[in-house]
């Protein structure tokens, strides 16, 4: 789908050009330029991960967002000691639990279904 978007984007482009500034472009260099156009409208959405993002007071978070909602590395693994999960864990009703997340920086302890879960997909929760 993908491939026939670009090639279709190639033939609009080629047909759009005037005589004067028309200039032949293969296939291959249309998509390359693309990539790099594509890539420079993503890096100025991206959020800058050095950034806070919230701006609530009180102490900064200890995890980027971004790295946790990335889906690459994330393993739950067994701990000995009980923790208050990160999601469903309140001060009026603490719930714990013995299981973290392996590839997130601060090892969060979170419950192995619904709570690894959430904290990997949603951004607020």
């Amino acid at each position: 789908m993908l491939e026939i978007t670009c090639s279709n984007s190639y033939i609009l482009c080629q047909l759009s050009q005037t005589n004067e500034r028309k200039k032949y472009q293969g296939l291959k260099a249309f998509k390359l330029r693309l990539i790099d156009e594509l890539c420079k409208v993503a890096a100025t959405l991206a959020p800058n991960p050095t950034q806070q993002i919230s701006v609530k007071p009180g102490r900064p978070r200890l995890s980027n967002p971004v790295e946790r909602l990335e889906g690459c590395k994330h393993m739950i693994v067994y701990s000995k000691d009980d923790r208050r999960c990160k999601v469903c864990s309140t001060p009026d009703k603490p719930k714990k639990t013995n299981f973290r997340c392996k590839g997130c920086a601060n090892q969060p302890p979170l419950h192995p279904k619904h709570c690894f879960k959430v904290w990997h997909t949603q951004l607020h929760f």
